[in-house]
């Protein structure tokens, strides 16, 4: 019944672009984070680098690889089944791999020095393997470079370790680290500026939504000669909303959450506990 229920869900063309709309506004939204930041010198954008994957061995046998404000496609010799990966290490003779940073909604992106839009960003990246103990990160310091060198190189020995944490740290020369020195056109500020992508599509959902019960009532009523409840727009879809929600969240929080997730670690937890029960987990 799930299954013939979330069949429904996304055989619905309205619910289908709303899923749509919302994942690619989430996409959207971390590509803005990184768009621009805006200062009294003129905005700073890294969005272009995002195309780009850097590289730097350090002094243990690691090799670092990153990208800015993006994710890799391509892991090399690494098989990682983590989705959003923006950093990984690969060791000399390519027996070992961590990913360090994933880009996401805890990717942020600041001025290095808020009183100096000249000195640069810091790119962060959250998020990356728990493993061997450690809890990974990635830091990038986009260092305005007028010459535009791109050198990636690491900080110290790329590895701040305490306690039960490390983070990768790094250096990029680029002008994009400098204000107006990236993006479009006018002194680097992307095309939509201030509104961006995002808020294009959030003006256009708006204005979609105002018209969408008028101009659906007209129809109905006019043109496809409909009375009573049936000339509201979509009616049949409107009165399946609650189930079709409820399927869904079904589906999200039993098929995937639990089955795929809580049902691995309470098994993680029984067998550590030399078999204990559910309850005792």
């Amino acid at each position: 019944v799930l299954s013939l229920n979330m069949s429904r869900i996304f055989s619905s063309p309205l619910l289908l672009i709303a899923s749509l709309a919302i994942f690619s506004l989430i996409h959207l939204s971390f590509q803005q984070q990184c768009a621009v930041i805006d200062t009294p010198e003129g905005p700073i954008d890294i969005s272009g680098l995002s195309s780009k994957e850097y590289s730097v061995t350090g002094e243990k046998g690691w090799t670092y690889h990153a990208k800015v404000c993006g994710s890799f496609s391509n892991f090399g010799p690494c098989t990682f089944t983590q989705s959003g990966i923006s950093s990984y290490q690969v060791y000399s003779d390519e027996s070992l791999c961590h990913f360090l940073g994933t880009y996401n909604a805890k990717t942020t992106v600041a001025l290095t020095d808020p009183s100096n839009p000249k000195g640069g960003v810091t790119l962060k990246y959250a998020d990356g393997e728990f493993s061997t103990g450690l809890d990974r990160s990635t830091q990038i310091d986009l260092v305005c470079d007028e010459t535009d060198s791109g050198a990636f190189t690491c900080v110290g020995n790329c590895e701040e370790e305490s306690a039960a944490r490390v983070n990768y740290h790094f250096s990029l020369k680029t002008k994009s680290a400098c204000p107006g020195g990236g993006g479009g056109e006018e002194g680097g500020r992307p095309p939509l500026w201030p509104v961006g992508i995002l808020g294009l599509l959030s003006i256009l959902f708006a204005i979609g939504i105002q018209l969408y019960w008028p101009i659906g009532l007209i129809v109905n009523k006019f043109v496809r000669k409909k009375e009573g409840i049936e000339i509201i727009p979509n009616v049949h879809f409107w009165k399946d909303l609650p189930f079709l929600l409820k399927d869904g969240f079904l589906f999200v929080f039993k098929d995937i959450m639990y089955d795929k997730i809580i049902s691995k670690i309470v098994a993680k937890i029984r067998g550590g506990r030399g078999g204990a029960s559910y309850e005792q987990a």
